[in-house]
Order: structure tokens, then C-alpha cells, then sequence
């Protein structure tokens, strides 16, 4: 546990706080709700449908007792909910990971850092050397994001793209200064 209080106090140096749902404030809970729900957010899920209070609350209760293998986090900046992501284990070196971040910061240059941290939490917390995601094909903005950040395309269907971030071109986590997170691609 020494390790991982040591990144996510650099992280939250850095202004960036990473929490497990579990830990959440119910009005944070709620909050993710109206993320989630936002059309933006929304038109690139597996499940487009409007998520009701109670289906939320239902699945945040299956996260508390396990039933669910996935890891659900928060990031936030400032104390405002940045993105949400997930880390489920496919394999013990494979995981799969999902993301979205609020659609204030869609755009702005904030997603790389927030892919970052997702890594260095999959990569250096939970041990994970391989890395999977999938994307909707109509996701344009999102597959270019991906591509530019070391992630390669592995298969398709129909409605999807499936991508991997290889062994090494996961990343190394340092700190270089009071404002940066420098974590570098090998």
C-alpha cells in the first residue's frame, strides 16, 4: 500500500485527486450521474439510454459488495469531478480500462494527463503490463486520441475498435516539478 499512497500523493501534488467510487459523497455519486447521462457522454457508451437515479445507485451498490470485478475511480481537479474511469483485470497482466471525462474538459488538452493517470494507476498499482480498451467507430475524436498516445488497433467488429498499449510503451511515472506530471512513453 506504501507505493500506491506514493503516486497518488504525487498525483494530488500535482492537483489531481484519484478516488474510488466507494469513497464518494452521495452528492458526488449523483454528480457522475448527470456526466454519465450528458448527451456527449452518453452517445459513445455501449448503453446510450438514460441511466435512472435508481439503476445508478443499484450499480454502485454491487461495486461495495464485489459483485462487479471492475474498479470504478474518480479523478478530480480542484474538487471537481475531472473523469471517471474503470480497470477491470482480463488477465493477470491484461486489463481492460474505460473512461470518459466531463464534457467541460473534452477538447482542452486535459485528456492526456487524465490517460495518464489511468496508466500509472493500471500500470504501477495494480500491476498490469498490457493494456485494453474498445471505442465506438463513429468515435473519431476519441480514435485519434488513442493512436496519437501509443495505443494500436488489434480488431474490429461491427460498432467497435478494439486497442492495446503494448508492454513497452507503457509508461514511467516521475515527478519533474511543483506543476507537471512527467510520466514518458518507452
Amino acid at each position: 500500500m506504501g507505493k500506491v499512497n506514493f503516486i497518488y500523493k504525487k498525483i494530488k501534488y500535482l492537483g489531481y485527486k484519484v478516488l474510488s467510487f466507494s469513497k464518494l459523497k452521495y452528492y458526488k455519486k449523483f454528480y457522475i450521474l448527470s456526466i454519465r447521462n450528458h448527451k456527449s457522454i452518453r452517445k459513445h457508451m455501449v448503453n446510450k439510454n438514460l441511466m435512472s437515479v435508481k439503476e445508478h445507485f443499484k450499480f454502485l451498490q454491487k461495486l461495495k459488495y464485489k459483485k462487479i470485478k471492475s474498479k470504478y475511480f474518480a479523478v478530480l481537479i480542484n474538487n471537481l469531478i475531472f473523469g471517471v474511469f474503470y480497470i477491470k483485470p482480463l488477465d493477470k497482466w491484461i486489463c481492460e480500462i474505460g473512461l470518459y471525462l466531463h464534457p467541460r474538459f473534452i477538447g482542452k488538452g486535459k485528456g492526456k494527463t487524465f490517460l495518464r493517470i489511468i496508466q500509472v494507476s493500471a500500470q504501477h498499482i495494480f500491476k498490469f503490463k498490457e493494456i485494453k480498451l474498445f471505442v465506438d467507430k463513429n468515435n473519431k475524436k476519441a480514435i485519434k486520441f488513442y493512436l496519437k498516445n501509443g495505443f494500436e488497433i488489434y480488431k474490429e467488429n461491427k460498432k467497435y475498435l478494439f486497442l492495446r498499449k503494448v508492454p513497452q510503451k507503457l509508461c514511467k511515472f516521475y515527478h519533474t516539478s511543483k506543476r507537471s506530471l512527467k510520466i514518458s512513453d518507452n
